[in-house]
């Protein structure tokens, strides 16, 4: 396979890939961008193109110190706890607004291929649990965005909004002409962010063509569109809330662990590329905020190095947060460190793309896998962690182990465990104004009963 790789691997090199992401003609009367002209942004051929980076700093584990863990200050305690018998006809993704209100899908049955939408509603409960509102909800079980007091979601290229203090719709727009298919259901989504000043940024990857459209969420205007071909599969990373979103497309794999190559692109909210790169090694999107350019996770990277549109950093960083003074991120490399035991979850602060200092969290190991979520809380982070532990089980090969919620700042960290018990796998964990919320599964039995249904359960945390 590799002589094919190889070929492949010059035909984007030399002009095959990236493609522009030039627009057919729109239906008349509805805004588009024009493709990209002479003076647009071009992609570069390697991940080192353009300015040459700067010089990477050491690896993490040559001389930075470690952060000492202290003792909890209290024992977490839920506040409020809601039990759903069927996860299957839940879709809660830790949706809040700034005064913790929490919104989430739930369905009459669960979605099946014979009935792939069903009966849907909107709740909404309050930071203290109380019911807000159940209204029923038309377009469902696509995308799910809170942004300026509305609720966005599709379902296949429809798009529509609901007033987020009462449910209530306000508008509904119908992306149909756009996609090759020609049928609104049979769109294929390819994220959807909040892109600022109300803007909601949406990409659909339907073969032949895939699309970036933009849409006032106030009015449900499509306010700009960029559709290309051929298809680029267009995915959205995520967003810097203040004009720009960062997207992939045409992913070369060619191992079911890695991403060999994929386009990197930078999009405005007037659907202008505005930087396009060929990314090799590609693992993921570190951190983006406002004041910063993208930290991407590059496979074989063994410090922190910039071309000038994106920083480069080792495999395995993810959930960055930017704190008052620096930024927090999680490292699950599973690379044994000098003197610390185990393969340790780690959480690393840089300031000025230097790392300063490392939390090593011995209660979250990473060898059978762990997952992590974060939260800026100004001059520190907030986190909730949980390690997987294998088992020989055929049905249930791992078990969900202890959360925990924590704290960290420049001086040092707690862990605090959550106080549920049993195998109990976390979907979800996000702030909720100045609580946090975790929406998590639960493992009943783990036996291989086919007609097991799993519940799934929301709660409340007060932040450490």
């Amino acid at each position: 396979m590799r002589p094919i790789v190889a070929l492949i691997a010059v035909a984007l090199a030399c002009g095959g890939a990236p493609q522009n992401l030039s627009a057919p003609a729109p239906p008349e009367g509805t805004p588009s961008s024009t493709a990209p002209d002479a003076g647009s942004p071009s992609v570069a051929a390697k991940s080192d193109a353009g300015p040459p980076p700067v010089a990477s700093q050491p690896a993490p584990d040559a001389g930075a110190p470690s952060l000492p863990e202290i003792p909890c200050a209290a024992p977490a305690q839920v506040l409020w706890s809601r039990s759903l018998p069927d996860s299957s006809q839940v879709d809660f993704r830790g949706t809040a607004d700034a005064d913790g209100n929490l919104y989430w899908v739930e369905y009459a049955q669960a979605p099946t291929d014979a009935n792939p939408h069903p009966p849907a509603s909107l709740v909404s409960v309050t930071l203290t649990g109380q019911d807000r509102y159940r209204v029923p909800l038309a377009v469902a079980g696509g995308e799910f965005l809170f942004i300026q007091g509305r609720i966005v979601t599709t379902q296949g290229a429809t798009v529509s909004a609901q007033d987020a203090s009462t449910g209530a719709d306000l508008w509904t727009l119908d992306l149909t002409p756009y996609i090759s298919t020609g049928d609104a259901t049979g769109a294929v989504s390819g994220g959807m962010t909040d892109l600022g000043a109300g803007k909601v940024g949406l990409a659909l990857a339907n073969p032949p063509f895939g699309g970036f459209f933009v849409i006032d969420s106030a009015s449900g205007t499509l306010t700009a569109n960029k559709v290309g071909q051929p298809n680029p599969r267009l995915r959205i990373l995520g967003s810097d809330k203040a004009g720009s979103a960062l997207l992939t497309a045409n992913g070369l794999s060619f191992s079911p662990f890695s991403v060999d190559t994929i386009e990197v692109y930078r999009m405005d909210s007037s659907a202008n590329v505005t930087w396009a790169e060929l990314i090799e090694n590609f693992d993921g999107l570190a951190l983006w905020n406002a004041d910063d350019v993208p930290w991407l996770s590059v496979l074989g990277a063994s410090g922190i190095s910039s071309n000038g549109n994106h920083l480069t950093v080792p495999p395995r960083w993810f959930g960055g947060v930017a704190a008052a003074d620096g930024v927090f991120i999680f490292d699950e490399s599973f690379v044994p460190t000098q003197g610390v035991p185990g393969l340790p979850l780690a959480m690393h602060f840089v300031r000025g793309k230097t790392v300063a200092a490392t939390a090593f969290i011995q209660e979250v190991q990473t060898f059978d896998g762990a997952q992590a979520h974060s939260f800026a809380a100004g001059d520190h982070a907030d986190f909730v962690a949980q390690p997987f532990h294998a088992q020989a089980g055929l049905c249930h090969p791992d078990t969900a182990g202890t959360a925990y919620l924590g704290r960290v700042d420049a001086s040092s960290f707690q862990v605090c465990p959550l106080p549920f018990t049993g195998d109990s796998r976390i979907a979800v964990a996000a702030p909720a104004g100045p609580m946090v919320v975790v929406g998590r599964y639960v493992t009943l039995d783990e036996s291989c009963n086919v007609n097991q249904v799993a519940p799934f359960v929301i709660e409340m945390y007060a932040r450490p």
